[in-house]
């Protein structure tokens, strides 16, 4: 353990040292002002938000997919040879670099929340930021101009008493473009229409005890799937969701660490880096990228695509940082329930820092790669 505690602790001070922990932090600060200063900044902030956010992300992977840098930049500056010759086994020193790049991950991901929270609440202390709860969807839930309406079940009793939904149409590869639709509802006695943007959101305000809302498309020509639901609540302090954002994106962006370092193995850093930049931003948006992929029409090579993004799926992380950003970018406050995402993303964390420890195998284990 104490082994392991010396190696990580080298690590740690090598990255934040080096020029590329640096320039990172500039690009950030410049980002972070640039993001501050756009025109929403002093109307709603959802703008400014959301840039702010988005930097952090970037941010914050860039830490992540530099720990493929460690093992190569070993075996560049000839210090295999001397790292093989102390006590700590292979799988130690790998697994050290997976520590070490996590915990900067994770740590990062802390401080720019903090960052970025401290800098909401000074410059727009009474940012809407607004808790919410989910709201579960039919499995078919589709509008279209003369089908059948959706109905939506809301929990009896909700505090929360606006409900907004996320829609989107569902793309054909021939059709006319519609921008604008409009949706009738129906809660209890209630009943009324919104005129909105194709791509939402949705808001209304169901009376108070109503159970459920009905809905039907009045626009043809377009179908709207829902894609999610929600029940706003209160306002917030913006600097605690917004901290609390910053810490699910360093632990959402750590599970490419081990990936990072698996590859690292065998590869130069660039390569090893690269090729987890790359899986990190494919996990990060897999789940919306099949979901448009089984909208389209299944048209020649159309067809194949869920199926090709299924399997590719398998070996990516599941870290919906998008989702993160655009939870906060909506001036909604990531809730506890956004915990939940973190399961299988430290799962896929475990499971790949495993293969990353394993030993290569004796025909071609030599130093660093033992």
């Amino acid at each position: 353990m104490h082994e392991l505690s010396a190696l990580t602790s080298r690590h740690l001070r090598a990255t934040l040292r080096g020029r590329a922990a640096r320039v990172g932090a500039v690009l950030f600060l410049l980002g972070l002002a640039a993001a501050v200063v756009l025109p929403d900044a002093r109307r709603g902030g959802g703008l400014a938000l959301l840039g702010s956010l988005l930097v952090l992300t970037f941010f914050v992977s860039g830490f992540a997919v530099g720990a493929g840098a460690a093992l190569p930049e070993d075996r560049v500056a000839g210090r295999e040879a001397w790292l093989a010759a102390l006590a700590p086994q292979g799988w130690k020193r790998r697994l050290a670099v997976v520590v070490s790049g996590w915990l900067l991950a994770v740590g990062m991901g802390l401080f720019g929340g903090l960052a970025v929270g401290g800098l909401v609440a000074a410059l727009r202390p009474a940012l809407p930021l607004r808790a919410h709860s989910a709201v579960a969807l039919p499995a078919e839930a589709v509008l279209a101009a003369g089908g059948a309406s959706v109905t939506i079940d809301l929990a009896p009793g909700a505090s929360h008493r606006d409900l907004e939904l996320d829609v989107r149409p569902l793309f054909r590869l021939s059709g006319v473009p519609v921008d604008r639709v409009r949706v009738a509802w129906q809660a209890g006695a209630a009943q009324g229409a919104l005129l909105a943007s194709v791509r939402g959101p949705l808001r209304l305000q169901p009376p108070a005890g109503a159970t459920s809302v009905r809905l039907a498309l009045e626009t043809p020509r377009v179908r709207l799937r829902l894609v999610a639901a929600r029940r706003l609540g209160p306002e917030q302090a913006p600097w605690l969701g917004v901290t609390w954002a910053g810490l699910l994106l360093g632990l959402l962006a750590g599970t490419v660490v081990p990936v990072a370092v698996l590859f690292s193995r065998v590869t130069t850093a660039q390569t090893a880096s690269a090729v987890a930049f790359l899986l990190l931003l494919f996990g990060a948006s897999k789940h919306t990228l099949i979901t448009l992929a089984g909208d389209l029409e299944p048209e020649g090579l159309m067809a194949f695509a869920p199926g090709l993004l299924h399997a590719v799926s398998w070996i990516a992380p599941d870290a919906p940082l998008w989702h993160i950003v655009a939870e906060a970018g909506a001036l909604r406050a990531p809730g506890a329930a956004a915990a939940g995402l973190l399961l299988p993303a430290l799962l896929y964390t475990v499971v790949v820092a495993l293969l990353a420890c394993v030993p290569a195998p004796r025909c071609c284990a030599t130093g660093v790669n033992a």
